[in-house]
C-alpha cells in the first residue's frame, strides 16, 4: 500500500511539472526527476519487507520462535517503531497523515533492532533443510540473540509503549511468561451478527447488521485496568506523535533510508 499511496500522490506533482514543460523530452524528464524519490523508496523497501517474508517463514518452523522471536518483533518494531507509533489508542490518521505515516511505517521493517533479529534468523536457519529439525541449540541461540537486543531496544526508551496491555504473553519490560495470558481488548465480535469491531464509545452500531451495542460493550477494555486520567494520557500520547502534528506538513519528498547496519551492537 505504501508503495501505490507513495506513487498516487507524486503523480499529481509529476503531471503538473510535465504541462509546464516547454516540449516533450523536457515533460519526460520533469516527471522522472519528480518520481525519483518514490523509485528510491521502493528500492529499499522490498527488500526490507522480503527479508521480513523470510523471517517469519524460517520462524514458522519451531513452535517457540513465534510467541518468543518472530511475532514479537513484528509487534515491536511495526507499533513501536520508533517516531511513527500511532493507531492502537485512538484510530486518528487522516487523509493528510496517512501517506507520511504509511511511507515511514514499512511494518518496521526499516528499524535496525529488528533487522538485526532478522538477518541472524535468516543466517541460523535458512540453510538447515525443510526437512529437518530445527535444533535445539539453534533455536535457543536465536532467542537468546533476540532477547539480548531487544533488552538494548527497551533500556534505550526508543520504544516506549504499552506492551503488557498489547501483547498477551509479555510485561510492560517485554520479558517472556507463559503464565501471563491477560492483555487489552481493542475489538470485540457483536453478539447478533458475530463480525468484528473495534471498541469506540461513539461507534455503537455494527456495521454489518445494524445492532446497536451498549455503552459497555463498545468500550475498550484495559487489561491491567487503566485509571480514566491514564487512559487520557494515552491519547495525549498518540496525538502528540508526528502523523498528527505533521497534518498541516506537506509531503514532498520520500523518507532517508540508510542502509541498514549488519549488527546492532550488544
Amino acid at each position: 500500500m505504501s508503495t501505490s499511496t507513495y506513487a498516487a500522490e507524486l503523480t499529481h506533482k509529476a503531471l503538473e511539472a510535465a504541462q509546464s514543460a516547454n516540449n516533450a523530452e523536457a515533460a519526460e524528464l520533469s516527471i522522472r526527476k519528480t518520481l525519483a524519490p518514490y523509485d528510491d523508496f521502493a528500492k529499499h523497501l522490498i527488500p526490507a519487507l522480503n527479508q521480513m517474508n523470510r523471517f517469519n517463514y524460517v520462524c514458522f518452523r519451531e513452535p517457540r520462535l513465534g510467541p518468543q522471536v518472530s511475532c514479537l518483533w513484528q509487534f515491536f518494531a511495526g507499533i513501536g517503531i520508533p517516531g511513527w507509533q500511532l493507531i492502537r489508542q485512538d484510530y486518528n490518521l487522516t487523509f493528510k497523515t496517512y501517506v507520511p505515516h504509511l511511507i515511514n511505517w514499512a511494518w518496521g521493517s526499516k528499524v535496525p533492532e529488528y533487522d538485526a533479529v532478522a538477518r541472524k534468523a535468516i543466517e541460523l536457519i535458512g540453510p538447515i533443510p525443510l526437512e529437518d529439525s530445527v535444533p535445539d541449540g539453534t533455536v535457543r541461540e536465536l532467542i537468546e540473540f533476540s532477547n539480548s537486543i531487544k533488552k538494548v531496544a527497551v533500556d534505550s526508551n526508543r520504544f516506549n509503549f504499552r506492551w503488557d496491555g498489547l501483547l498477551r504473553y509479555y510485561d510492560i519490560c517485554l520479558n517472556y511468561s507463559e503464565e501471563k495470558t491477560f492483555k487489552d481488548k481493542f475489538a470485540r465480535q457483536c453478539s447478533h451478527c458475530a463480525s468484528w469491531l473495534v471498541l469506540r464509545p461513539d461507534w455503537k452500531k455494527c456495521y454489518s447488521c445494524g445492532k446497536e451495542r451498549t455503552d459497555e460493550e463498545a468500550a475498550i477494555v484495559w487489561n491491567p485496568p487503566l485509571a480514566v486520567d491514564e487512559v487520557k494520557a494515552l491519547v495525549r500520547a498518540s496525538d502528540a506523535k508526528p502523523a498528527a502534528w505533521r497534518e498541516k506538513e506537506q509531503v514532498t519528498d520520500a523518507p532517508t533510508f540508510a542502509i541498514l547496519p549488519k549488527e546492532v551492537s550488544v
